[in-house]
């Protein structure tokens, strides 16, 4: 499964992890937003409080298995590929013994065309299991409206909200949108904007990591053949759990009372799965990718 990670934007939540040591290592980009494949930005690391006796290198997030894999030696003039929307990176940091030491920022780096509005913000945050999606313009000109647009590998979006907007100002306008359908690790949005006459651009992504609490009262096992048999050994209104079942795309393939824990997938063909089980209350018990044999 090839998955292109298509990044770009100010803000990444929760996907780099952080460092308790003294040392720290920043990681800057000449440009976030790169106008063709063959324009370029300059990744510059800055290190502070390490001895002289470590050792870096560059790594790129791999959406697939929601790692950051190494390409090696730092090649600090970075070229987007012409099949490739934006990319992630990060600088790994080991001491003399090979052990990890600290990990930098991420950097996003996308390819992007001219806005017909000026953004001064677009993030994202989640809240009550949904995600809200906020962004305040500083300048609309002959504007229409936005078409909020999600994904779940970064490359293939679709519009889940159209958002008017006020049309032609100098003022600060706010907008935001919600979306409730948490249905992958990783989900990624942008804006489509597009004015009056139909002339569209797209703003920076951003993407959304979904962190789930290790339940371990509910027990999967995994993979599985034509059943999927859960188990939980808590406390569970079970005529009112739900469980769903969601391809990797983010259809929704099943959508089922808990009952007796069995979710029937024989008509389902092998693959990988997103199972997730959520409580009376709207809380998401478990969510985990899974595979059918």
């Amino acid at each position: 499964m090839k998955r292109n990670l298509c990044l770009l934007g100010l803000f990444i939540c929760m996907m780099c992890s952080t460092t308790a040591f003294a040392q720290q290592v920043d990681l800057t980009t000449s440009k976030s937003c790169l106008k063709s494949a063959t324009d370029s930005a300059i990744l510059t690391p800055t290190f502070a409080g390490f001895s002289s006796r470590i050792s870096w290198e560059l790594q790129k997030l791999n959406l697939e298995f929601g790692n950051w894999d190494s390409i090696g030696s730092p090649n600090l003039m970075h070229y987007i590929a012409s099949d490739s929307a934006s990319e992630a990176y990060r600088i790994q940091v080991k001491d003399s013994a090979t052990n990890v030491i600290a990990f930098s920022n991420a950097i996003i780096i996308c390819r992007c065309g001219v806005l017909p509005v000026t953004l001064s913000y677009f993030t994202g945050s989640i809240k009550n299991n949904a995600i809200n999606i906020s962004w305040e313009t500083v300048s609309e000109e002959n504007f229409f409206h936005f078409e909020v647009q999600r994904s779940l590998d970064g490359d293939h979006f679709s519009t889940i909200e159209v958002v008017p907007a006020s049309g032609t100002t100098d003022n600060t306008v706010d907008y935001n949108a919600i979306d409730k359908n948490i249905n992958n690790k990783y989900i990624f949005y942008r804006l489509k904007i597009v004015d009056k006459d139909g002339h569209y651009s797209y703003s920076n992504v951003i993407v959304m990591r979904i962190n789930v609490p290790l339940n371990k009262n509910i027990i999967i096992a995994n993979p599985v053949d034509d059943q999927i048999a859960i188990i939980y050994n808590g406390l569970l209104e079970q005529n009112k759990a739900i469980v769903q079942l969601y391809s990797l795309e983010g259809k929704i393939l099943k959508n089922q009372s808990f009952g007796n824990g069995i979710v029937d997938v024989s008509n389902l063909p092998s693959g990988f799965y997103i199972c997730r089980i959520i409580d009376s209350k709207g809380n998401i018990l478990f969510h985990k990718e899974i595979m059918k044999q």
